[in-house]
């Protein structure tokens, strides 16, 4: 079965093992760099129940598993490979705290991530790349850290211990920002 596993191993009904903490990158299209697979042994020093769940396919997945085959202790990593869509949610059922690790350059930095306000709408604590977007939306559940595993190991742990508020995110729905983009044309 290797680093493969199935949903069922990770997730068994509606409750997830109290004792484990699950580090979720939920879509493997992030930054070259692999920075953020090397935030263990690290957080281990968090706790020994810990790991980071890596759900999708793509183009992406092939690398992931090569560094993780040849530069880690594969019990650490859960990864799924592709996930349909009508089965994501479980994912961030289990998260307790995503990532979003990009570098740091002008496109990451004027993208609105979606992933992020997915998290968000799970109600999930973030850690993600200190990007100029994130920190004009100032979301109280997002940690901003550089894209090193040392500056997101510190994020996570912040983040584990996280139980503050989230945002409303209405002004993020699709109805009202089709709204709001057709009052736009109608006005030009």
């Amino acid at each position: 079965m290797g680093l493969i596993l199935t949903f069922s191993m990770c997730f068994r009904g509606k409750k997830k093992a109290a004792d484990t903490k699950y580090i979720s990158l939920i879509g493997l299209s992030v930054a070259e760099s692999p920075f953020f697979l090397d935030i263990f042994p690290k957080i281990k020093k968090v706790s020994e129940n810990i790991k980071l769940l890596l759900v999708g396919g793509g183009l992406r997945l092939s690398e992931i598993r090569d560094y993780i085959n040849k530069n880690k202790n594969k019990s650490d990593y859960i990864i799924t490979g592709f996930i349909p869509y009508s089965k994501i949610r479980k994912y961030f059922f289990i998260t307790d705290v995503g990532l979003y690790p990009t570098l740091q350059d002008i496109y990451f930095d004027c993208a609105c991530p979606i992933k992020v306000m997915e998290y968000t709408a799970a109600k999930k604590p973030i850690v993600t790349t200190d990007l100029k977007e994130l920190k004009r939306l100032n979301f109280p559940n997002i940690f901003l850290a550089k894209p090193t595993s040392e500056d997101f190991v510190d994020k996570i742990k912040l983040a584990l211990n996280y139980n503050g508020p989230f945002p409303d995110l209405k002004n993020f729905d699709w109805k009202y920002l089709s709204n709001k983009l057709e009052q736009i044309l109608n006005s030009i």
